[in-house]
């Protein structure tokens, strides 16, 4: 008589990518997995939104929500915001089916910027498992201002749907190209996809769960918190006090490191063949993002400092060396 054996429910993990921005570090990721990683990874799914078609080349029109009537936003976040708004039920009704979702976008741009709270808001309001993948620029007083915005809005969003927000949020340094600052983020959802999977020892859904709403099994209220992934030991001691921290050892035989930390939680990695060569760590914490805010504050400071400045050409029309043509308007 033969045993049937139980096989670990693989649980679907749905990149949603918002905005170019978004797009272009989902698409990567997605392009660039290999096969040595499938055995870690959840069940993936992928989707695309955006007011352009400018990003989305080459890829298929069922995994694509196109705004309407719209042609980029241009860095304004204001632009399309409120049509995107009014679209949500129809956005929520074609959003890939899983169990966990990761949106990633960047605070600095036009689209993704205000799409990405929107729908974080929805999602988190009607119960969905959601964190996000995020960036910011500091290429200029626009994108700064953006970022500084974005932010102010997803605290109040926690305020309103009573729920912490867990956010990677990247700084993209100007001196690196596209791909080169993609290269954290993309680890980041890469790490979370194997957190998610369902494939881990001694992992399960309540513990992914409470991992992502703290709230609802330590004192810790609601609140925006940095999300890092981290494979060093010495990079997770640097965090100090984390909220949440959730560990996937490479072998049963490893005990995690420890550390400060509210809630904790632990996996194990699939073994045999092709095993993990890392262990993987994550927090979520009010205190690093704390050190992240201060200086974002200080580019807000700059900024304000900045807008004070105008600047304007010098006027040489109060010197013409000719005429202007009545008809034209040119200067003969």
């Amino acid at each position: 008589m033969s045993q049937q054996l139980i096989v670990p429910k693989v649980r679907t993990v749905a990149h949603i990518a918002l905005g170019g921005a978004g797009i272009n570090m989902v698409r990567s990721y997605r392009e660039n997995q290999s096969l040595d990683n499938q055995r870690f990874l959840a069940n993936e799914a992928f989707f695309y939104l955006d007011t352009s078609l400018a990003n989305l080349g080459n890829v298929s029109f069922d995994e694509v929500y196109l705004l309407p009537e719209a042609d980029g936003s241009g860095a304004d976040r204001s632009k399309n915001a409120h049509a995107f708004y009014a679209k949500l039920p129809e956005v929520m009704l074609k959003l890939p089916k899983a169990d966990h979702y990761i949106l990633s976008f960047s605070l600095s741009g036009g689209s993704g910027a205000a799409f990405g709270p929107l729908l974080l808001e929805r999602m988190l309001s009607e119960g969905y498992s959601v964190c996000t993948a995020g960036s910011y620029d500091v290429s200029s007083i626009k994108r700064i201002t953006n970022a500084i915005s974005t932010l102010q809005g997803l605290q109040l969003t926690v305020g309103r749907v009573k729920r912490p927000i867990a956010m990677s949020l990247i700084e993209n340094d100007p001196d690196k190209s596209l791909a080169e600052n993609n290269v954290v983020p993309k680890f980041v959802i890469n790490a979370l996809s194997y957190l998610m999977s369902g494939k881990n020892d001694h992992l399960d859904g309540s513990d992914i769960v409470h991992y992502f709403d703290y709230h609802k099994v330590s004192h810790q209220q609601p609140s925006l918190v940095l999300l890092e992934a981290h494979v060093r030991e010495e990079d997770l001691k640097a965090v100090g006090h984390a909220i949440s921290y959730a560990a996937l050892m490479k072998s049963h035989d490893l005990k995690p490191p420890r550390i400060s930390c509210d809630y904790d939680t632990l996996g194990f990695l699939p073994e045999g063949e092709g095993a993990s060569q890392n262990n993987y760590y994550f927090t979520l914490s009010a205190e690093r993002l704390n050190v992240l805010l201060k200086r974002i504050q200080k580019l807000q400071g700059e900024v304000e400092q900045q807008k004070k400045v105008i600047s304007s050409a010098t006027d040489i029309t109060t010197t013409l060396a000719g005429q202007v043509d009545d008809a034209t308007g040119l200067v003969f």
